[in-house]
């Protein structure tokens, strides 16, 4: 699982830490019965203060012990230095602990490690994805500026764990 150094700092943290798969609202409003998984940092956690994000492995079945984190699938990761200024990016966060809640809007910019964007985020949506128009996680989100918000190149984060064992 793939968040901000900020949200989980410490592999302590995130032995007391879980997440929560369906936390959303279905099309009449009603909750959804959210599947929980822990996180196993003593397989696996690697973080990084300076691109601000962690990667820790997640238990292999939810706290249940019915569903297998396989069967969420995973998300595809892309290259920042393809999208353009100007194309729309869409974040998927939990803005505030709230259940899911969708953001679009434009790129503002893009550097050596961030992708700046129009869309809007709240507090609590550190370590959402960012995704570009063919739905490929180009950024990792973590913070705002006075006229945008941001996040740290997922290309960047993939340079950076090159060599690493994620096994």
């Amino acid at each position: 699982m793939l968040t901000n150094n900020h949200v989980l700092t410490k592999a302590e943290q995130a032995k007391g830490a879980t997440l929560k798969f369906d936390y959303e609202e279905d099309v009449d409003g009603k909750s959804k019965v959210s599947t929980l998984y822990k996180l196993d940092p003593d397989t696996f956690f690697q973080t990084d203060e300076k691109l601000d994000f962690t990667l820790v492995k997640v238990e292999g079945m939810d706290t249940d012990d019915k569903v297998p984190i396989s069967e969420w699938g995973n998300l595809i990761l892309g290259d920042a230095e393809a999208a353009v200024q100007g194309e729309y990016v869409t974040v998927i966060q939990h803005p505030q602990g709230r259940t899911k809640e969708i953001a679009f809007d434009r790129i503002a910019s893009i550097d050596d490690t961030i992708v700046k964007y129009r869309a809007d985020t709240e507090g609590g949506s550190s370590g959402s994805p960012v995704f570009d128009i063919n739905w490929k996680v180009i950024a990792l989100h973590h913070g705002a500026t006075s006229n945008s918000n941001q996040g740290t190149r997922m290309d960047v984060i993939l340079g950076m764990l090159n060599g690493v064992n994620l096994a």
